[in-house]
């Protein structure tokens, strides 16, 4: 009807006041046929800096119009939409990582500051022998091999603590003792 449109294609809100009459004209050049609400107010909705849609209301009351707390209530719900949209659009993101981590071939351990490990993807079950419920809560010596010496692990751990990456290979044991390279 012209108004949806307006609200959505400019991003902006839009709260036509008394707006009965044929033919009306909003800003933008659009314009709104047919029956007219009395009062109409339409906030656009954001996702990640996009419109993604709006909330309106609109009451047909002769004479009855917005006020001003009407309109602040009306961006709340807005806004209460847009952290809606938020936390889905993260839940469906961090899915979305979790499913690679699951899927990777390459062992995801990931531990506390202490290096107890919280979590290991089926990578490590499938390149250790150890299971998930074997290896979280214990430290990554389960699979030390004894084939680095601390100076290494202290060269290792530094470089994380630090937030930096750090990459390099380990002679790791398998819970049946072979040895493999990571």
């Amino acid at each position: 009807n012209g108004l949806t449109d307006f609200v959505i294609v400019s991003g902006r809100m839009l709260w036509l006041r008394d707006g009965r009459g044929d033919g009306a004209a909003i800003p933008g050049g659009y314009q709104v046929f047919g029956a007219m609400p009395s009062d109409w107010i339409g906030v656009p909705l954001t996702q990640r800096g996009r419109v993604v849609g709006m909330a309106a209301i609109q009451t047909y009351e002769e004479g009855r119009v917005f006020s001003s707390k009407d309109i602040g209530l009306m961006l709340g719900v807005a806004n209460l939409f847009e952290v809606f949209l938020a936390r889905v659009d993260l839940e469906q993101r961090q899915r979305m990582l979790s499913e690679a981590v699951e899927q990777a071939d390459e062992t995801i351990v990931i531990t506390d500051l202490a290096g107890v490990i919280q979590y290991v993807n089926p990578a490590f079950e499938r390149k250790t022998g150890f299971t998930r419920d074997q290896a979280v809560g214990r430290t990554m010596s389960i699979i030390n091999s004894g084939k680095q010496d601390k100076a290494y692990y202290r060269e290792m751990w530094n470089e994380i603590s630090s937030g930096n990456t750090w990459r390099g290979r380990f002679i790791n044991r398998k819970k049946d003792g072979t040895l493999y390279e990571e």
